[in-house]
C-alpha cells in the first residue's frame, strides 16, 4: 500500500493538493481558499473554503464533489 500527495501554494490565499491512496484506490484533488497563516490579531474572522473531488479508480461514475467551510471567529 502506498500514497502520494502533491501540494502547491499560490500566494497566501490559495492552496492546491492532489493525491492518490492505493489502499482504497482513490484519487483526489482539493483547493483551499483563505489565508492559512493569518494571525489572530490581523484576521479575527478567519475562514477557509475547500472544494474536493474524489474519484474512485474502480468506478469513475461514483465520483464525489465535496464542499467544506472552516471558520474561526476570535473576539
Amino acid at each position: 500500500m502506498w500514497s502520494a500527495v502533491y501540494k502547491r501554494t499560490y500566494g497566501k490565499d490559495y492552496k492546491f493538493k492532489a493525491g492518490y491512496d492505493s489502499e482504497v484506490r482513490l484519487g483526489w484533488a482539493s483547493l483551499w481558499v483563505g489565508d492559512e497563516a493569518g494571525k489572530v490579531k490581523t484576521t479575527p474572522m478567519k475562514m477557509k473554503v475547500q472544494f474536493m473531488l474524489q474519484v474512485p479508480q474502480d468506478d469513475i461514475k461514483t465520483s464525489v464533489l465535496m464542499f467544506r467551510v472552516k471558520k474561526r471567529w476570535d473576539i
